[in-house]
């Protein structure tokens, strides 16, 4: 079982959760930030976090180490991406073979919502929910060595 995992620091603790955000000062400064394929948790608009359970009795300004398995992130992409262009395909060629080309567009919407409207059951649903949301791995600690 592969994960992957980043470093993140803590920006925000309330209500049992923390909100992170990437420590990869390389990539905030990156002029090909917006068109990146590096995959991270976060986004790269700076007014939104990553909310994560506070399982470490997080602060603000901890830096941590978060994962996720990378199975669920590949799950998560196809239930979120591939599901619904696969559902506007279908039923697209359903409603052209069953009623004629103008309702192939009205099939093709109809399973695109349908699709959206089934992921966000799956989404909502906690057990299967929490299984897509990153983990805290561990907190890290910096040693100064200049106090010693």
């Amino acid at each position: 079982m592969q994960f992957t995992q980043e470093e993140a620091v803590v920006d925000d603790v309330g209500n049992g959760y923390v909100y992170l955000s990437t420590n990869n000062a390389s990539c905030k400064s990156c002029s090909s930030q917006s068109g990146c394929s590096s995959f991270s948790f976060f986004s790269n608009t700076p007014s939104r976090s990553l909310k994560v359970l506070n399982t470490l009795s997080l602060e603000k300004g901890d830096r941590v180490m978060v994962e996720l398995k990378t199975e669920k992130l590949v799950l998560g992409t196809l239930l979120v991406y591939i599901l619904p262009l696969v559902s506007l395909l279908v039923f697209s060629i359903i409603g052209k073979l069953l009623l004629g080309e103008g309702f192939s567009i009205l099939f093709g919407i109809a399973g695109f919502v349908l699709s959206l409207f089934i992921t966000k059951r799956i989404m909502s649903n906690k057990g299967l929910s929490d299984q897509f949301e990153p983990k805290l791995l561990k907190k890290i600690i910096l040693i100064n060595p200049s106090s010693s």
